[in-house]
């Protein structure tokens, strides 16, 4: 008995019509199931990469969704496992799924930046090794994928409830060359925030200002507040330079170590 954990269906409808012998025709030459494959393995990466679930409890097939009651299918991937999963599981991995389909695509719904915080599927807190692994896959997947998805895919829930819908524009291709990245530590304040190009801009003890992004959306939250405090926070700053020469500097909040905490 396997549990289905999503539905990943391509929104391109096939015709079918009913043949002999109870045959379905239809122009099926015309499914190219390689994008849809590659999400679908991206995501089942995302969730056994975390610890979510074990690799051998995952099963991946590729299936075409009726569009009851008319004569379409929809080529589709459903993802499955031979494991019971509790409801706070659920939802943990609905939450992955979700942060997984934000980072593929350059804007993930039409939603304003103060909807998606209060998403409940943003609430749930990832350990940096978690929001590492994660944005690997993400990574991982722009490589396999086109620039732009020829058709939108709709990843449904184990009820049939749209999670996410992933279409258009993907976001940028990671570089496959990478040179030695620089990690420091700094102190500063948050002196700037921005969403749509996750930009943010610190300035350390000495006021000078270091620009860089955070990696997800689920910092936003977290990084917001430390702007509207002023307060000041240790910040690591990662630098690397790519095989074409152009510099990235990733930002992260340093959780505050024991001893700050019982000081405040």
């Amino acid at each position: 008995m396997h549990n289905r954990i999503y539905t990943l269906v391509e929104k391109y409808p096939i015709a079918v019509s009913n043949g002999e012998n109870g045959d379905l025709d239809g122009d099926f030459d015309g499914i190219d199931w390689r994008d849809i494959k590659m999400l679908g393995r991206g995501l089942v990466d995302a969730l056994t990469s975390m610890g979510l679930m074990a690799p051998d409890e995952c099963y991946i097939k590729t299936s075409l969704c009726r569009d009851s009651p008319g004569n379409l299918v929809y080529p589709a991937i459903k993802i499955s496992t031979s494991c019971d999963l509790p409801d706070q599981l659920r939802v943990r991995i609905d939450a992955i799924c979700f942060r997984y389909a934000q980072g593929l695509t350059t804007k993930t719904s039409h939603a304003s930046s103060q909807d998606l915080l209060d998403d409940s599927r943003l609430q749930v807190q990832l350990t940096t090794d978690e929001e590492m692994k994660l944005t690997q896959c993400v990574q991982k997947t722009l490589l396999s994928l086109p620039v732009r998805l020829k058709h939108p895919i709709v990843i449904d829930d184990h009820d049939n409830e749209s999670i996410v819908i992933v279409e258009g524009k993907l976001s940028a291709r990671p570089s496959k060359l990478v040179g030695q990245t620089v990690r420091r530590e700094v102190q500063g304040i948050i002196d700037n925030l921005g969403f749509s190009d996750f930009a943010v801009r610190i300035l350390d003890l000495d006021g000078v200002a270091i620009n860089g992004n955070y990696s997800n959306h689920s910092e936003l939250d977290q990084f917001w507040k430390s702007m509207r405090s002023r307060d000041m926070f240790n910040f690591e700053v990662c630098d690397v330079i790519d095989d074409v020469g152009k510099r990235t500097t990733t930002i992260r909040r340093v959780p505050p170590r024991v001893k700050e905490q019982t000081l405040r």
